[in-house]
């Protein structure tokens, strides 16, 4: 939990961090996991949620490919009402179900870190 806390707070709600989020967006997203943080946290890491399954996005698309979200990142900003071990339902109503990521995953606070498209198999930016 300490990492999921020390990474978001990294970020500045006011810019996103990676594409795909629409305008205005990851202002609600980030408010949203900052609620998680306080009340939800404790018991998604106990139930064996891991960061990437959390804040995971696509270390060169961002958010734009969801099926390598975590599902604080594909929220749209909607806070978690309920975790269990197999998924995590949002108080909008809709809900994350856990399953393996369709492809490589970093977490948010990481996206654009030097190294990470290489580091996840991507092939290397030519200028």
């Amino acid at each position: 939990m300490a990492e999921w806390k020390q990474g978001l707070a990294r970020l500045a709600p006011v810019h996103a961090p990676c594409p795909g989020f629409r305008t205005g967006q990851w202002l609600s997203v980030h408010a949203a996991a900052l609620d998680f943080l306080a009340s939800t946290a404790e018991a998604a890491a106990a139930l064996g949620w891991t960061t990437l399954e959390l804040f995971g996005v696509h270390p060169v698309v961002g958010v734009s490919r969801v099926d390598c979200c975590g599902a604080l990142m594909v929220s749209g900003g909607s806070p978690i009402a309920e975790v269990t071990p197999a998924l995590i339902r949002y108080r909008n109503g809709l809900a994350y179900r856990r399953t393996p990521p369709g492809g490589p995953s970093v977490p948010v606070w990481a996206f654009g870190a030097e190294g990470a498209a290489s580091t996840a198999g991507a092939p290397p930016k030519s200028l």
